[in-house]
């Protein structure tokens, strides 16, 4: 606020905060909290959000909409023209009524994929993690809660098609954020199949704030001086590296390191921190305070075996592959970060054999 210049505004209310904002808006979608998973996260208040998103409309449960409507005098939409990727389509926006249709959350989600697929952005998608859907909404993502591995067969047969369609639909790399279901490995496996880059982003929130909240740099540089090849190694000693948090999540720098950040001891104790290198595009201000406050005795790595989030590089399609080392070349000079922890996960996938193994050794190359 002091810096930045930023005037914050303390809302208290669903309807003072509707009120506020309804310039924005071009109308009221309808939604009830039906078709829940576990008693408490509704398919149908996801896909209201989903379609919200791209209408430039307010989700409301249906109970509460009149209200709304009548203080902000914005329309209750019964369907609603969406254009966007170069389509244009007639969307209905009544998901209380939708949800009547359907018995699962499986089938709300499917329909909402079959209604918004050439809509959403066809770069990046979101699951599971409901903490930073503000941020799928604001990139126009799809947004879904599907458990392939630990649900009925009909979680899986959907999010293979989806994962497919992404696939085919796009060029490169696809981000995907949020999480997988467990066992983990074969979440990540199938992301990969597909292209994709995963970035872990639960428990992170206020993704769409720090995503437009802008810098003052384009570049940024540690202050720790960390020159491999000036490095004199004796082998006689014993040396050992403390690094802290995951480097293939945004929910440690989003924390500031789970608090660590803050210690008063922080400044003058050598620790490897994991901080992603693609938030000096995506969230600059959060880059900007990182390595504003760092000291010669921090510094920053990333994980996953890439600077965009893990994936197994081995089983990532050609395109994706190629585009994915390009921009983790472009993306290292920006954030001055020359490490990435690699790790990989062999559990039911059979051992790293040679041509693997070169894909990992290539990367390194192709990334400088």
């Amino acid at each position: 606020q002091d810096e930045k210049g930023y005037n914050f505004q303390q809302i208290k209310s669903i309807e003072e905060l509707c009120v506020v904002f309804k310039d924005y808006f071009i109308g009221i979608i309808t939604t009830d909290d039906s078709l829940r998973q576990d008693g408490w996260h509704s398919a149908t208040s996801d896909a209201a959000g989903v379609i919200a998103g791209l209408a430039d409309c307010i989700p409301l449960h249906r109970d509460f909409a009149q209200q709304i409507s009548t203080v902000t005098g914005l329309p209750i939409k019964k369907s609603v023209l969406i254009s966007n990727n170069g389509n244009e389509i007639t969307v209905n926006t009544e998901l209380d009524v939708i949800a009547k249709q359907f018995s699962t959350y499986t089938q709300m989600y499917n329909w909402l994929f079959e209604e918004v697929k050439t809509l959403v952005n066809p770069a990046e998608y979101m699951s599971l993690t409901i903490s930073s859907f503000d941020y799928a909404v604001r990139n126009k993502m799809l947004y879904f809660r599907l458990f392939p591995f630990s649900s009925p067969v009909t979680d899986l047969e959907l999010y293979d098609r989806i994962n497919n369609y992404y696939e085919k639909n796009h060029s490169g790399y696809i981000r995907t954020y949020g999480y997988v279901d467990v066992p983990e490995h074969k979440g990540f496996a199938k992301v990969a199949l597909a292209g994709g880059v995963l970035s872990v982003t639960d428990s992170v929130s206020n993704m769409s704030f720090f995503a437009s909240a802008p810098s003052s740099s384009k570049y940024y540089r540690q202050k720790a001086d960390m020159k491999y090849k000036d490095i004199k190694y004796d082998p006689d000693k014993i040396y050992v590296t403390f690094m802290a948090s995951e480097g293939d999540t945004l929910k440690a720098p989003f924390t500031f390191q789970f608090g660590a950040w803050h210690d008063k001891n922080r400044p003058d104790v050598p620790v490897n921190y994991g901080v992603q290198a693609r938030i000096a595009e995506d969230f600059p201000l959060i880059a900007e305070y990182y390595y504003s406050s760092a000291t010669p005795n921090n510094y920053f790595f990333t994980s996953g075996s890439s600077f965009f989030g893990f994936t197994l590089l081995h089983l990532l399609p050609d395109d994706a592959y190629r585009e994915l080392a390009e921009d983790t070349r472009r993306i290292s000079r920006i954030a001055d970060q020359t490490y990435i922890d690699f790790y990989h996960i062999f559990e039911e996938m059979g051992t790293l054999n040679d041509v693997s193994a070169k894909k990992y050794a290539d990367f390194a190359y192709l990334t400088g």
